[in-house]
């Protein structure tokens, strides 16, 4: 069955390389799909830069033989390296929606900002969207500091009934699927 996984933070940077190591370990090619071209360079930045431990091959339109990038950064509506999953960040859009599902992908990962009301919306309209695509829903939130699961009607509801984050509860712990 085809999932879609919701992340609500307040910091989009800071759980995407972990989030996409995550992802590449488990064998799956992704596409991370932007909503511009400064935020693929970002992202691209990120990836050669946010540890010395540990690298995650990927390449962006800068980069030739797309096809054999395991992780590549777009800001197009493209599947370009064949991938089954799509990481779709900052400032998400459900009109992004319809093309995620021509383009094929098995598994679809939204990271929302809770703090963007506009974002909140849209995520539930994908959530919305998706739930008709027969895919299965997950949401992943930290409204006290630890990381909460909720699936399939427990999560579109929690996107229509969200409670602020204590934002001064803080934890670094991942959710099991990103560990």
């Amino acid at each position: 069955m085809n999932s879609a996984t919701f992340y609500k933070i307040e910091d989009e940077y800071a759980i995407l390389p972990r989030l996409l190591e995550k992802i590449h370990e488990q064998g799956k090619r992704i596409s991370v799909m932007l909503d511009n071209v400064e935020r693929v360079n970002f992202v691209n930045n990120l990836l050669w830069t946010y540890s010395q431990m540990s690298f995650l091959p990927h390449g962006c339109y800068a980069d030739e033989l797309y096809e054999h990038q395991p992780i590549w950064i777009t800001d197009k509506k493209e599947n370009l390296n064949k991938a089954n999953t799509a990481v779709c960040a900052f400032n998400i859009t459900d009109h992004l929606t319809e093309a995620l599902f021509e383009l094929g992908f098995e598994e679809i990962v939204f990271i929302t900002n809770l703090n963007d009301f506009k974002q909140m919306v849209s995520a539930e309209k994908i959530a919305r969207s998706c739930m008709k695509n027969s895919f299965s829903i997950t949401l992943w939130e930290k409204p006290y500091g630890m990381w909460e699961k909720f699936t399939d009607s427990a999560a579109f509801h929690r996107f229509q009934t969200s409670v602020p984050p204590l934002t001064h509860i803080r934890n670094n712990t991942y959710p099991s699927s990103i560990k």
